[in-house]
């Protein structure tokens, strides 16, 4: 069981370099969690994929539906003053917060490429192409 974040997700429904890391660490681990707000930054993801003329809307609007419903189930809420706590501490966003905050809650890792939250939180967050 891991927590996987937005990008995670998006690196395995886009083609991309790390499309192949991503469909490993799902290889590895088919179980992942996530915060109720990977759904809206999965959604904004998939707009810039529309906006660059990467993805055709009506897919796009496929795949964030396919994303609702395989990641509806497995989104867990977190504690908005651990949220905070952890944002605050590390000088990540409250958005990225949420992903440690669940991981932790969880007592799993998250599973990210972001370097920021790989740099605050090295006990909890491990990158895609070291899973």
């Amino acid at each position: 069981m891991i927590v996987a974040d937005a990008n995670l997700i998006a690196y395995y429904y886009f083609p991309g370099p790390l499309q192949p890391a991503a469909q490993k660490v799902l290889e590895k681990d088919p179980t992942w969690f996530v915060p109720p707000i990977m759904i809206a930054e999965f959604r904004n993801i998939t707009l810039g994929f529309i906006r660059s003329q990467k993805i055709q809307a009506t897919d796009a609007l496929d795949l964030v539906s396919r994303v609702e419903m395989v990641f509806g189930s497995r989104a867990r809420s977190v504690s908005s003053v651990k949220v905070m706590e952890l944002a605050n501490a590390s000088g990540c966003s409250a958005y990225d917060a949420e992903y440690v905050a669940l991981a932790q809650m969880l007592k799993v890792k998250l599973v990210t490429q972001d370097g920021q939250l790989l740099k605050a939180f090295p006990g909890v967050a491990i990158s895609v192409d070291s899973f």
